[in-house]
């Protein structure tokens, strides 16, 4: 039998409805944190749904439910990490009003994100578990272009007579290079991971300089 009428909720469950997601979303931020916890002691080829409900006081079937498997949940940890980088962008750039205000505040980012990769080691097993699943690979790229356009849009605001498309381009381009950069720094020793990262920024701030036109006056 197919229902084709208009669903509506009485007073008393439209009130029950927003305490029900509330729960929900508790329930699936304590499941994603357990999550992290687990791949931080033995990576993401290692962690197990079973693991993971019992860590996180759930049952499998409850587990199944918020996440139908693993890749949901690297999936919802690698969007978590996405969130945060676009953060960074924006409080390091938000102020910029020259190309020489963005070069500090780009350098500022790096460091900044590089700090963060450091203190959060899990971030290089969630984003390495994402580019091994063939089902998530897109959203390695999805997430780098995303963080892109915000780059380039900070870019432009500083060089509006920049060709458009070659600054997204650009920027796509860094961005993804520097979860690569990134992840390749933390497998060095600590002082040669810094030298990576500082080869990154300036091949970085080269490639986005090119792509905005900027002159060897402003350079």
């Amino acid at each position: 039998m197919t229902f084709r009428g208009k669903v509506s909720f009485s007073g008393r469950t439209k009130a029950v409805l927003p305490l029900v997601q509330q729960r929900s979303r508790e329930r699936q931020d304590r499941i994603v944190a357990e999550a992290i916890q687990l791949i931080s002691e033995g990576g993401s080829d290692s962690f197990k749904m079973s693991a993971l409900a019992e860590r996180s006081g759930v049952s499998i079937g409850s587990l199944y439910q918020h996440f139908p498997d693993k890749s949901a949940i690297l999936a919802a940890i690698a969007l978590r990490y996405h969130a945060t980088t676009r953060e960074c962008i924006e409080k390091a750039l938000e102020s910029a009003l020259t190309w020489n205000d963005f070069v500090k505040g780009f350098t500022k980012l790096v460091t900044d994100y590089y700090s963060i990769f450091l203190s959060e080691p899990v971030i290089r097993d969630v984003w390495s578990g994402v580019a091994a699943d063939k089902a998530l690979q897109s959203l390695e790229v999805e997430s780098a272009r995303d963080s892109g356009t915000l780059l380039a849009k900070h870019l432009v605001r500083v060089l509006p007579d920049a060709h458009m498309e070659r600054v997204n381009d650009a920027a796509f381009f860094v961005m993804a290079l520097g979860e690569s950069a990134m992840r390749l720094a933390m497998l060095c020793a600590p002082q040669e991971g810094v030298r990576h990262i500082e080869s990154f920024t300036r091949l970085a701030l080269f490639e986005l300089s090119f792509a905005g036109g900027v002159s060897a006056g402003q350079a």
